[in-house]
């Protein structure tokens, strides 16, 4: 709801804080939840690129693939990344 917010200012790197402990949820105790990752793969519709510092950015989906991808396809939307990186 926050990232919905274009006035806030705090809600990217709350983002980021969920990526985070998301990736080490799952290395951790490595339990694949597709359910909680496609709550998680579609914020990136509101918040596709986080901003960390000056010219420092994450793409939210490159770092979901890379770091903690399913082990198993799923039906995620938006189902690519690609349209996020071309616009």
């Amino acid at each position: 709801m926050l990232l919905a917010n274009p006035g806030d200012m705090k809600s990217h790197m709350e983002y980021m804080n969920l990526l985070i402990m998301y990736s080490l949820y799952r290395k951790i105790f490595d339990n694949e939840d597709k359910k909680l990752y496609k709550k998680i793969w579609s914020l990136q519709k509101m918040c596709p690129i986080i901003i960390l510092y000056n010219n420092l950015s994450v793409n939210a989906g490159n770092f979901l693939v890379t770091i903690c991808p399913l082990k198993k396809k799923a039906t995620l939307d938006p189902k690519d990344i690609r349209q996020f990186l071309t616009e």
